[in-house]
């Protein structure tokens, strides 16, 4: 079976690893199964690139063009939309299965409405943010109502939709589309290594308590400082730090300097260490829409560290949390609560150890990537049958 995915994140952010680690998976559990991933290269370039990451898992890199933000989107959409078309149809009899990752963009909808109708081909959706009550407003006239139809319209011609979480699955079925198969992300191991190792990799302060959130933050930033500014009024070693872009570095008040440091973006090699020397895991959310459909790879990352959660979990985060009590859920809007929450862990040592081992052992069996990857190889068996 040959399957190619349709990703629209540049590489390493958001949605790739979900198709990453799909592909990856899926193709250790059948050699017999290829894969080809199309996405953006991380570095900015002109040219065409290939990797491989295992013989039957390859990636297709296009270009990401030294451009600014607005033109860059704009142009390289259009650009990644004439290039999967040409990509499919040159090599529309070497694959069995197309599966689009975001279908509400263009560069994604347009090449799986050619290969389901023109080629004739086998489509999956896989539906994992729900743009049309959120990220679709970031967009101008009329891409916003373009994004919306594509992303309603398109898993309709779809022989299977994938979806994240359990509102995306709910509002599929109400849709109608049809096989309906809930994929949440996945876990894979990380390499333990010793907090005091990793502090030392880090440069990091023995005594002090590590407060840590990982990934691209534009949500929740201001509720998390404010509810750090009252855990510093428990716990004065408390130290708070952001790995991945935020949206409020350089804006702090002078009372958190050297209390909040900012590490910007980190190549996932180095993740390890940080997961590793933190002492509490954080992951704040927004109580809207976007936040209740969707489900941060990064909860999984926290979940295979080992390391106690904290959250003002909503929607699928907060069941899972919930589900496998690995993870203290505070109130999504109480900064109270979420801040008590936090010295709750750091003053209870047998709490955390308890939340942690829960959590590693959900990472390790049913929330691992292999489990996920099972269950989508059984729909493309059934999709083929």
């Amino acid at each position: 079976m040959k399957i190619i995915f349709l990703n629209h994140n540049i590489q390493a952010r958001g949605t790739y690893w979900r198709a990453y680690n799909l592909g990856k998976y899926l193709c250790e559990i059948d050699p017999e199964i290829s894969v080809t991933m199309l996405c953006v290269n991380l570095e900015r370039s002109f040219r065409l690139s290939h990797k491989t990451i295992r013989p039957n898992f390859n990636l297709v890199l296009l270009p990401k063009f030294f451009l600014n933000n607005v033109a860059e989107r704009y142009i390289g959409y259009t650009y990644r939309t004439f290039y999967y078309c040409w990509y499919i149809f040159k090599n529309r009899h070497n694959f069995d299965v197309l599966h689009a990752f975001t279908i509400a963009l263009l560069p994604m909808s347009v090449p799986t409405i050619l290969a389901r109708f023109f080629l004739q081909k086998k489509i999956c959706v896989d539906w994992d943010d729900d743009w049309g009550v959120g990220f679709a407003k970031y967009h101008p006239f009329p891409i916003n109502k373009l994004t919306v139809f594509l992303e309603y319209h398109v898993p309709r011609c779809a022989h299977a939709v994938t979806v994240v979480s359990s509102l995306l699955e709910k509002k599929a079925v109400k849709r109608k589309y049809k096989n309906i198969v809930r994929i949440g992300n996945g876990s894979q191991p990380i390499q333990k290594i010793e907090k005091h190792t990793a502090r030392q990799e880090l440069s990091l302060e023995m005594n002090s308590i590590v407060l840590l959130t990982v990934g691209n933050m534009h949500m929740g930033n201001d509720f998390l400082l404010k509810s750090f500014d009252k855990v510093c009024e428990t716990e004065p070693r408390a130290t708070l730090h952001f790995v991945g872009a935020t949206n409020i570095e350089g804006s702090l008040p002078a009372r958190f300097n050297k209390k909040v440091v900012f590490w910007g973006y980190q190549d996932p090699e180095k993740i390890k260490f940080f997961l590793s020397a933190a002492d509490v895991l954080l992951l704040p959310m927004e109580n809207n829409p976007i936040e209740h459909a969707r489900y941060p790879i990064r909860l999984c990352d926290y979940m295979a560290a080992g390391k106690p959660i904290v959250s003002n979990a909503v929607g699928e985060v907060a069941l899972i949390l919930r589900t496998y009590k690995a993870g203290l859920v505070s109130s999504p809007d109480d900064i109270e609560d979420f801040s008590s929450c936090i010295c709750k862990v750091m003053q209870n040592s047998e709490l955390g150890k308890k939340l942690s081992k829960n959590a590693l052992r959900a990472a390790q069996n049913e929330l691992s990537w292999n489990v996920r990857a099972k269950k989508l190889y059984e729909l493309y068996q059934e999709v083929c049958s």
